[in-house]
């Protein structure tokens, strides 16, 4: 799934400046499209970084004068509904509608009140309304946490709409997804306020959500359970769907959804409307873990843990058990500590450690009939050894012979190597005389590690931009490129 690109602002996709109009919706703030527009300046984390034109501009599902684009009309789901604040909503508990947090503003209204109405569409075409009391935000910016909870004043019977359940866990790449919304079919017109959907595979960008989607569900088609919410799109050439996703705060949802159901009773993923699962009774199998057991990397150093791990229907997650501290670490996950990346059966974490102390972990895995599968404790030593060679850094990227766009995200990849291991790697940038440490993310300058591969986009305006890569070992011994440049045209 697509998370929001930070480096540049993002359209939301509600129909904010109705928020005012709407039946007693209150809302922190009650402003056109315009005015939620991120701008460069709008993060103060953002302080001494690349400040260069944007490119692609992402934005909101709410414009009216801007449906679902590719969308069929339907019928299906009556639990999707919609909102008066101009958004799409779904039922996730008798008593409890998930949206997008951008709708309410971001904001939170957790006393007892009339703040606007759900509308459902039964199956036999009738329309109910039901009086919102509060709603809880979970996030404060477009992308993988906009969502947002709103209990129901009363709850809704299952004769009208029965409720969907949450995902945990996201589907293999592959599996099929149905994204629901309001919104308008083509952007640029006005919406008619009708249900549609489209579907497409988990693992491909999309371009179907449009102003007035904000807030509708994505379901995972095999489990009947809300994956993602829609959160925004990319203006310009991309044009690219942004979403939230459920399972990363699908514990905190849970609780709030528990808390806020008067009966207590959540709906589990599994739609008995939906197409039955393939049995599956074999659990994952966690192959090739590396590294070998019992060895030795330095103190503030990165330790990297890869696993092939396969399954005769599908790998539902995976995750490394840290006995140092007792956490568990799933992956995908982009931490400052601990990050991990999956490609196709490969997942491959990479933990920075500090103290001098034995690290044991395990993997586990499991499938989506619960089946679960955990890999032989390895230890990793973390000690001092000597060293007094530097770590090499080799520029993968760009080449001498490259050239970029300006106003464009340029790629700096580097090879970086030691005899006993990595502690740091920073991007030195002379444009701003500032240092791009890998991994991390920021609004203009991110930074992935894949092995002794790092890789940092930078959103780059006009001119050329010089710059090089410094590598510490754990001894403090610095690695350095060679002065090299960008040249933008």
């Amino acid at each position: 799934m697509l998370r929001p690109d930070r480096h540049t602002p993002i359209h939301p996709m509600t129909l904010m400046h109705l928020a005012c109009l709407a039946a007693g919706l209150a809302l922190p703030a009650c402003g056109t499209p315009d005015e939620t527009l991120a701008t460069p300046g709008d993060d103060p984390a953002s302080a001494g970084a690349e400040r260069d034109a944007p490119g692609d501009t992402p934005a909101l599902a709410g414009d009216p004068d801007e449906k679902l684009l590719d969308g069929v009309l339907t019928q299906d789901r009556p639990e999707v509904g919609r909102l008066s604040v101009g958004c799409t909503g779904t039922l996730v508990s008798p008593d409890v509608v998930i949206t997008a947090a951008h709708c309410v503003g971001y904001g939170s209204a957790t006393g007892a009140g009339r703040r606007g109405t759900f509308t459902i569409e039964a199956a036999d075409g009738s329309e109910h309304d039901y009086t919102i009391a509060r709603y809880r935000s979970y996030s404060g910016q477009l992308g993988a946490d906009d969502i947002c909870l709103m209990q129901l004043a009363t709850s809704v019977p299952e004769t009208v709409a029965r409720p969907a359940p949450i995902a945990a866990v996201a589907p293999p790449n592959g599996g099929s997804l149905t994204v629901f919304g309001y919104g308008c079919t083509s952007r640029g017109t006005r919406t008619d306020w009708r249900k549609r959907k489209a579907t497409f595979a988990q693992g491909r960008d999309t371009v179907h959500l449009c102003p007035g989607d904000s807030g509708g569900p994505v379901f995972d088609d095999a489990l009947g359970a809300v994956l993602r919410i829609n959160s925004g799109y990319y203006l310009g050439g991309r044009g690219s769907d942004i979403f939230g996703f459920v399972p990363g705060l699908h514990a905190e949802l849970r609780t709030q959804i528990a808390e806020w159901t008067r009966d207590g009773g959540i709906p589990e993923p599994g739609d008995p409307d939906a197409p039955p699962a393939p049995r599956d009774a074999v659990a994952p199998v966690i192959a090739e873990v590396s590294p070998v057991d019992g060895v030795v990397v330095a103190p503030r150093s990165r330790a990297r843990i890869e696993a092939r791990i396969t399954d005769d229907v599908a790998v539902a997650g995976a995750s490394l058990e840290w006995a140092f501290n007792g956490k568990s670490y799933p992956c995908p996950t982009n931490q400052e500590n601990v990050t991990c990346t999956v490609e196709g059966d490969r997942y491959v974490w990479s933990v920075y450690v500090v103290n001098e102390a034995e690290r044991p972990f395990e993997i586990k895995a499991t499938d989506r009939a619960g089946n679960a599968a955990t890999s032989p404790r390895q230890t990793i030593r973390v000690q001092t050894v000597r060293d007094a060679v530097p770590p090499s850094v080799e520029v993968l990227a760009p080449t001498p012979a490259d050239t970029w766009p300006a106003n464009s995200t340029v790629t700096v990849a580097a090879l970086v190597q030691d005899d006993v291991g990595v502690s740091k790697t920073e991007l030195v940038w002379a444009f701003n005389n500032n240092r791009y440490a890998c991994p991390s993310s920021s609004q203009y300058v991110t930074c992935v590690v894949d092995g002794d591969v790092r890789t940092w986009s930078v959103r780059v305006g006009t001119g050329s931009r010089a710059f090089r890569i410094e590598a510490t070992d754990a001894a403090g011994n610095v690695g350095r490129s060679r002065d090299l440049s960008v040249p933008l045209q």
